[in-house]
């Protein structure tokens, strides 16, 4: 059975703080899935500047505390999460 899904693309501006950007993270999830989004998808790297020179300084072991956000928020709203 075909049915439609809504996707939330958000576009977020990534600081130098980790836990900002995730904390900026969480609220544009709950606000896309709160407006009925069972698709959400991240900006390609949202919890660190997009900087080459810096990915070794923002890299994590999987799980870690990225993944772990990423799974429970996903979890908490019943949502796909990109």
């Amino acid at each position: 059975m075909n049915r439609p899904i809504r996707a939330a693309i958000c576009q977020m501006q990534v600081v130098a703080e980790k836990q900002y950007n995730l904390d900026k993270a969480a609220r544009m999830i709950a606000q896309a899935a709160g407006m009925g989004a069972r698709l959400v998808v991240l900006p390609e790297v949202f919890n660190g500047p997009y900087d080459s020179s810096l990915f070794s300084a923002y890299a994590e072991t999987v799980p870690g505390p990225t993944f772990d956000f990423l799974a429970q928020s996903a979890r908490r709203h019943g949502i796909v999460l990109v």
